[in-house]
């Protein structure tokens, strides 16, 4: 069985049971808050999580230089 197609899910559960560490800004909780909704609704639906949080790391990326 391959593992390699739930690492995202498994990053998302796992970043959401530790808020401290993983959850400093909403966007990053959120970002793994939709990876997680749309696991659960349909996991074909995950591309598209994929998709929103590259736009959020994008964006977190250049508001720290």
């Amino acid at each position: 069985m391959r593992f390699a197609r739930y690492h995202r899910i498994v990053v998302d559960v796992y970043a959401l049971q530790h808020p401290e560490r993983y959850g400093r800004s909403a966007k990053s909780f959120a970002a793994h808050l939709t990876g997680l909704g749309a696991w659960i609704e349909n996991e074909a639906e995950v591309q598209s999580a994929n998709v929103r949080r590259a736009w959020i790391v994008a964006a977190r990326d250049r508001h720290a230089r």
